[in-house]
């Protein structure tokens, strides 16, 4: 094995005479601009790393003369445009990973042919050629019967010919596939209105039972797929892990995802046409969320309450351990059959939500363990009618507020919390004297605050402040240790 990240220390030509290697890794190595055309001397290479080789642009063609390498990782590479066109020869690929190649746009031609391909982090569904036509990929899929992860991208481009409704639906014969990700890109809400094949698409995906991992991003029609719904998706989704819904921006209702018996994970992130979850959300099961041990919903702009029916739900959440909200503005409370205080329940409050009146006298946040206030500009003092639902609060970070001048005494009063964080907070003058003498209490002061440089410290204290001002010192002490050295 051999793993690089300073290119100046070593020659790049000289791997290519060390013939046995079987692992190679240059990951993170800035400076790597191209490979040497002599790599395919490296006959017994199996896996070769490039994740985050940033200036990288281009794999040479002698690549694909590596016969026996099982892995490829580029992920990362902006600036890596394409893959090289006998990407096929390659029959022994496993792991294929071009996951954030912001610049690779086509897929190289016959990727069919990888039939040993079990884990494929990014698939281009339709592109344009050289010529400026388009190419729908979808068909390659059919081939690929050991894939046990795929990603799907530009599923917006994919028309709803026979042909591409067909290939898409081999992938429910595929009982290996573990993971999928289906994922749309739009620029314009005016290029949805056109396009009509959005659900028809989607249903085609229809994955096997066998699935653990289902991610779905921008989809943008107002039902999701049949096999998403009450009557499938405990046949199609019922050994599902982990589920994240991103930007479903028209979606007007959830899945019933309390009657999957194995979900562990649920993120759902910028579903703006949801006001409320209710027992839609929970399913027709007895035991909802019988798994469940992290639930996070994120930018859900419209999104106020969450409310379950206890009659009907007597065992709910048995092994619920975190709820997280981030950027929830409207959103007023929980339902107390949800969190108790054995959750560890995180919330993260911005201008709109903070200073709002409506939050502030609620009695449904008494439960929250951690708290994030960020980027509140117009904050000069925590509210006094915020100690009322903070009772249970154990770590508290506030990012970002410029005329933060002070946090006020009654934060002494929380008896539970342990962790202060503040950073970017450039105007603050004052912490309550506990937290400054407390040796069990932690505190941390990044970035700004530079008028509580002179703050007096207790004995067995220390105020950590990481300020540029600081690490330039850092860096000057250390130059001069090296010049004695």
């Amino acid at each position: 094995m051999c793993k690089l990240f300073n290119l100046r220390k070593f020659s790049i030509q000289t791997l290519c005479k060390l013939f046995n290697l079987r692992i190679l890794s240059f990951d993170h190595c800035e400076e790597l601009r191209r490979l040497p055309k002599q790599i395919h001397k490296l006959q017994n290479l199996q896996i070769l790393k490039l994740a985050y080789c940033t200036k990288l642009k281009k794999l040479p063609g002698s690549l694909t003369k590596l016969v026996n390498l099982q892995e490829l990782d580029v992920q990362g590479c902006h600036w890596l445009k394409e893959l090289p066109e006998d990407l096929s020869n390659l029959k022994n690929l496993a792991k294929l990973n071009i996951a954030e190649c912001a610049s690779l746009t086509r897929m190289p031609p016959k990727i069919g042919e990888l039939t040993r391909l079990q884990k494929l982090s990014r698939y281009i569904a339709v592109y344009d050629d050289n010529h400026g036509k388009s190419i729908c990929a979808i068909p390659e899929l059919q081939t690929l019967i050991n894939l046990q992860q795929l990603h799907v991208q530009n599923l917006e481009r994919v028309s709803n010919f026979a042909e591409d409704v067909q290939a898409a639906k081999a992938i429910q014969e595929n009982t290996r596939l573990e993971h999928l990700a289906l994922e749309w890109e739009w620029w314009d809400m005016d290029s949805v209105a056109e396009a009509a094949s959005i659900q028809i698409i989607a249903e085609c995906f229809e994955p096997n039972s066998n699935l653990r991992m289902l991610e779905m991003v921008c989809y943008m029609e107002k039902e999701l797929p049949g096999w998403m719904k009450e009557e499938g998706v405990s046949s199609h989704l019922n050994f599902l892990v982990e589920i994240r819904l991103v930007n479903l921006k028209r979606c007007e209702r959830l899945p019933p995802l309390g009657q999957l018996p194995y979900l562990e994970n649920v993120e759902i992130s910028g579903m703006d046409s949801i006001k409320v979850v209710d027992d839609a959300f929970c399913g027709q099961t007895y035991h909802i969320f019988r798994s469940l041990k992290k639930i996070t919903f994120s930018e859900m702009l419209t999104l106020e309450e969450w409310h379950v029916e206890r009659q009907r739900y007597p065992k709910a959440f048995p092994k619920l351990g975190e709820l997280t909200l981030i950027q929830c503005p409207r959103f007023r409370g929980f339902d107390k059959r949800i969190v108790y205080n054995g959750i560890k329940t995180r919330m993260w409050l911005n201008n709109e939500t903070l200073l709002t009146s409506e939050l502030e006298h609620s009695h449904n946040y008494m439960c929250i363990t951690e708290l994030e206030i960020v980027g509140c500009q117009e904050l000069r003092c925590l509210p006094q009618t915020m100690k009322y639902y903070l009772n249970y609060v154990k770590t508290l970070k506030i990012v970002g507020c410029n005329q933060l001048v002070a946090l006020p005494d009654w934060l002494q009063d929380l008896k539970y919390l342990r962790k202060l964080t503040i950073l970017c907070c450039p105007a603050l003058r004052y912490i309550p004297e506990r937290f400054l003498k407390e040796n069990e209490f932690q505190l941390s002061v990044m970035k700004g605050s530079r008028r509580l440089r002179h703050a007096t410290m207790g004995d067995g204290f220390q105020l950590r402040m990481i300020e540029d001002e600081l690490r330039m010192r850092m860096r000057m002490r250390m130059r001069m240790r090296m010049r004695m050295l």
